[in-house]
């Protein structure tokens, strides 16, 4: 039980649960616990919670390099807990202003490497459903990356909670979330960290959401000349309204993408550093 665990200070709260960073109290080892609402409460629907399966089945074939561990799950009072690997760094909320943007190069191996989690998790009947730069951590010292938030997918396959300027125009509509779904909300994301803007303008929640279900997205260009062609390419296909219009995985997205990384490597201006593949898995 969570008697186990000496908890230090909460790290972050949302629809999903709240996380708090802790100790084991027997190896002395740093965790995250996430605390998740009870699945009879409002938070999701009991069907669906029904129809998911065990978080500890699901957990154990989840290694990854770019997935925090799960080391143990379990249920206090009305309240699920998940205990799992803490994640060094910040997650990239601090990279998403035009004055705190990091390198292209950089920007690109990291969603690189969400992907190669995110197909991970698809190859395992997982959706994430929530993929946006506050599930993202990031550790500048080692260039490691981690994928947060994906304990409560494996909890809700069926009754995703996703954060609306990062969800595909079906889950907008209700509509059951696929693995396309996540490729949405990763090029949301990949778009953010690489010009410090949403792809969908808006001054509210509301007209952002509005826009992303009827609009197209604005050229990457239009914030941050000089983009290269083969990535507006890939963001163009990431974006697509209809899932069928995205990539056919997140697999073949991924080889997209090292292929745009590659290219950026070998233009005249590249650093030497560039080459270093982030936290490589």
């Amino acid at each position: 039980m969570l008697d186990r665990y000496h908890i230090e200070h909460e790290l972050e709260k949302g629809a999903r649960g709240a996380v708090f960073r802790g100790r084991d109290r027997e190896t002395g080892r740093v965790v995250a616990i996430k605390l998740i609402p009870d699945p009879c409460s409002d938070w999701i629907r009991t069907q669906d919670y029904c129809e998911s399966r065990e978080v500890g089945e699901i957990a154990a074939h989840l290694a990854h390099a770019h997935i925090p561990a799960i080391y143990e799950t379990g249920r206090t009072g009305r309240l699920r807990y998940v205990v799992m690997e803490f994640a060094e760094g910040v997650d990239l909320r601090a990279h998403i202003n035009v004055s705190t943007l990091l390198p292209l190069s950089t920007v690109l191996s990291i969603v690189v490497n969400v992907a190669a989690a995110v197909q991970h998790l698809h190859d395992r009947g997982i959706v994430h459903g929530d993929i946006k730069p506050a599930n993202i951590m990031f550790d500048a010292p080692t260039r490691c990356v981690k994928l947060t938030d994906v304990s409560t997918s494996v909890e809700n396959v069926a009754a995703l909670v996703g954060t609306p300027a990062y969800m595909s125009p079906e889950q907008l509509r209700s509509l059951p979330a696929s693995p396309a779904a996540d490729q949405f909300s990763l090029g949301i994301t990949l778009y953010q960290l690489a010009c410090g803007h949403l792809p969908f303008p808006g001054q509210s929640r509301p007209a952002i959401v509005c826009c992303m279900a009827t609009e197209p997205h604005v050229d990457i260009r239009v914030h941050k000349p000089g983009v290269p062609a083969k990535l507006v390419t890939i963001l163009d296909r990431m974006l697509a309204k209809e899932p069928h219009n995205r990539y056919r995985s997140v697999e073949a997205l991924e080889q997209a993408l090292r292929a745009a990384e590659a290219g950026l490597e070998c233009a005249p201006d590249a650093r030497a550093s560039v080459a270093r593949r982030v936290c490589s898995s």
